[in-house]
């Protein structure tokens, strides 16, 4: 019966199609076509949104407010397209000291200026107290950037109290949300408006994208078109990175917005957007529609008439210069002369990239950090990234920082203090002794060597008393200021050096996958016959490496496992993605290199000695990670391996990498990554390889550093030397006198 519906309702859409119309093929025999009645093409489908205090306003470890009063602000944003149902709500969690006075103590929360709510902080609520509150719809601003404001008033007496005690404070938890009650709206296709709607510069979350149609047997051309696209998605989604799925055979059943990439013979789906015969050799084509069963969501296609228009489709939706060659719903791109990919969004940015040793001096006005200005007794602290290659090595006394900064008048000038530290360490400290503040001052900084880490951050804290603060008085500390100016300039001289193999560097950005971009350029190897699975991880991990380097002209090739390139020599870092298929060029690097993380080398080590307790740590399901060293001639090369033993399994570990939770637990050469991120790391490799190289001035340096016993005695010789040669000749001259 099923099957006779099915033949029935493509009898009548043939029947009343219009001359010339192509139809998409007929479905495989026993599915249902058609769209959901649920869904109306013709209106918007309402979405719910929660836009939470941690991972969508980057909220790190809640808002502590602290002393008798204190303001935090809180900016959030709403794109002005949004029809709203009804007024947001905020959803606030928080907790507070149990030494406050209920009824000296209010939380109140405004929004853009106004109040709109506001609690009696009491004991009962000291822990995990709630409030929600309206946030008017005619009180949003017209820009969408908005900014919720929370004022407390705290006492712990009432008579004269401390305006530090350490029992006023009160703090606003990351499980705070805001809660949106939104229409989506149905989708234009608009080419020039692209990465919307696929991605919402004031929307929330990563850029998430749903890979459909591809085969078991993915070209090369379309794998590289899929890591430029990965690329250019990474960097449009910034700190909120790339989300990359699988799609089903059924675009009527895609949660989201749905990719197909291929030509019409590689991609079936291709042929249900575009007209197979409409499609030249040569030509990229690109088009963007709306999903027919989902209209508030987007079908982007990038295809052609063979592999070179494919590659020519991602390029151009992959460059800087998108708009100027894609328009409308569809356009075909039959030459790319320039192909810049986007823009790198990330801010701050990390310390401009070196090749050899040298000295940089720069503001951090050029690492994109603007003025910046703290108030109160309890002033945040400053944060001035130092975010540099994995495989950096500063020299000794080889950088400084000298801080441009001002403050107000009428602080107290016995105890008012800036601050500067490396880490937790605290470096130098100054006094604020100018009773009418200052305009701007500079003081210089060294920073230790040994701890400066590719990703340290400085720090300057303001220390802000007010001037004669009587006792039992009540005072502000609005009038407290103290500003960090973008002028402040970072001295820097290092090395690129490291041992290797040393996973423990993938910490920093994912050493040296993104710093290879920039030198002889990354090599992503799939397998010999790679399937959507592995299109879909490499894509993935090209959104990882997008979201983190900043390049201009990033230098990157995908193959598959049985070409070529992943076997010759040519100074290449690169990673070799592994499901369950066959790899050539992992056979071909175990034969050239020290390789210990076999899959039956794996499972030996798991069950050698019974030992249940690493079972345990990795889960059932888990993948291997080992970084090995090529000899290719005079010079070293690293090359990757992610073997995640199944197919189903590699795109979960791909996206592993991008936790810091789990590159942080890397050590060693080999890592069990299991499918819950716990991570075992096994050191197997006794002799280290050297990458890079340290300067001459570096070197002795780091000798004499090594060698001061051996220094100082070498110099009382030297001096008994000298001292004896002196005799000598004054016993000389006497003679001859």
């Amino acid at each position: 019966m099923s099957s006779m519906r099915t033949v029935m309702l493509w009898t009548i859409l043939l029947a009343s199609a219009p001359a010339g119309a192509t139809l998409p093929p007929p479905p495989p025999e026993g599915v249902e076509v058609g769209i959901p009645a649920t869904v109306d093409p013709g209106s918007p489908a309402p979405g719910r949104t929660l836009v939470e205090f941690g991972d969508d306003l980057l909220i790190d470890g809640g808002v502590m407010m602290q002393g008798i009063t204190a303001i935090s602000t809180v900016p959030f944003r709403l794109h002005p397209s949004w029809r709203l149902n009804s007024d947001p709500v905020l959803h606030l969690r928080y907790d507070h000291s149990r030494a406050l006075l209920p009824k000296r103590s209010t939380l109140s929360v405004w929004l853009n200026g106004v109040s709109v709510g506001s609690t009696m902080l009491e004991l009962s609520d000291a822990d995990d107290g709630k409030l929600e509150v309206r946030l008017p719809r005619r009180m949003l601003a017209e820009s969408g950037y908005n900014e919720l404001q929370f004022k407390v008033v705290q006492h712990s007496s009432d008579e004269c109290e401390d305006p530090f005690d350490p029992a006023l404070w009160t703090r606003l938890s990351v499980q705070s949300t805001i809660e949106l009650d939104r229409e989506l709206p149905r989708v234009k296709g608009q080419l020039e408006h692209f990465p919307s709607p696929f991605f919402d510069e004031m929307g929330y979350g990563p850029f998430t994208v749903a890979l459909g149609g591809l085969g078991a047997d993915v070209s090369g051309p379309t794998l590289e078109a899929l890591g430029l696209l990965g690329f250019a998605f990474g960097r449009h989604g910034d700190y909120r990175g790339l989300d990359v799925n699988l799609a089903g055979s059924d675009p009527g059943l895609v949660e989201g917005h749905l990719l197909v990439v291929g030509t019409p013979a590689e991609n079936a789906l291709v042929s249900r957007y575009v007209q197979a015969e409409t499609l030249k050799a040569g030509v990229g084509t690109v088009v963007m529609v709306p999903n027919p069963a989902r209209p508030t969501q987007a079908v982007l296609v990038v295809t052609g008439g063979d592999a070179e228009g494919v590659l020519k489709a991602a390029e151009a939706l992959a460059s800087e210069d998108r708009a100027e060659l894609l328009s409308g719903t569809r356009s075909d791109i039959p030459v790319i002369e320039r192909a810049v990919p986007a823009a790198s969004r990330r801010l701050p940015k990390p310390l401009p990239a070196i090749q050899s040793a040298q000295t940089q001096r720069l503001t951090i006005e050029e690492l994109g950090l603007p003025d910046r200005t703290v108030r109160g007794y309890y002033a945040p602290p400053v944060q001035i990234p130092l975010t540099m290659e994995g495989d950096s090595e500063v020299h000794i006394d080889g950088a400084r920082i000298g801080v441009d900064y001002a403050y107000g008048a009428l602080v107290d000038t016995r105890l008012s203090t800036i601050e500067v530290r490396l880490g937790d360490v605290t470096l130098r400290s100054a006094a604020l002794n100018e009773v009418d503040g200052e305009e701007r001052t500079r003081l210089w900084v060294d920073l230790p060597y040994e701890l400066l880490r590719p990703d340290s951050k400085v720090e300057v804290v303001f220390h802000l008393f007010p001037k004669d603060m009587g006792e039992c008085v009540y005072v502000t500390d609005r009038h407290l200021w103290g500003t960090v100016f973008s002028s402040t300039e970072l001295v820097v001289s290092r090395d690129r050096f490291a041992d290797v193999p040393d996973l423990g560097r993938m910490r920093y950005d994912l050493w040296p996958l993104s710093t290879a971009l920039g030198d002889e350029g990354l090599l992503i190897v799939t397998e010999d016959q790679p399937g959507p699975e592995d299109a879909a991880a490499v894509m993935q991990l090209m959104g990882e490496l997008g979201q983190r380097n900043v390049l201009r002209s990033p230098s990157f090739q995908v193959v598959r496992g049985s070409a070529n390139a992943a076997t010759e020599p040519g100074g290449r870092d690169m990673i070799l993605l592994i499901g369950e298929g066959r790899s050539a060029a992992y056979e071909n690097l175990q034969r050239v290199a020290t390789v210990t993380a076999t899959r039956e080398d794996v499972a030996r080590r798991l069950k050698e000695g019974g030992d249940n307790v690493l079972a345990a740590q990795v889960g059932n399901a888990y993948g291997t990670l080992e970084q090995v060293v090529v000899k290719d001639g005079a010079s070293n090369r690293l090359a990757m391996v992610l073997d995640a033993s199944t197919d189903r399994a590699l795109l979960p570990m791909v996206k592993l990498l991008g936790d810091p939770s789990v590159t942080g637990g890397f050590s060693g050469n080999v890592a069990i990554i299991g499918e819950d991120g716990g991570v075992h790391a096994l050191d197997a490799v006794s002799d280290k390889s050297s990458v890079g190289n340290r300067s001459l001035s570096s070197q002795v340096k780091r000798s004499i550093n090594r060698s001061w016993g051996l220094l100082g005695l070498g110099v009382l010789l030297a001096s008994v030397l000298l001292a004896y040669l002196v005799r000598g000749w004054a016993a000389r001259r006497g003679g001859h006198a």
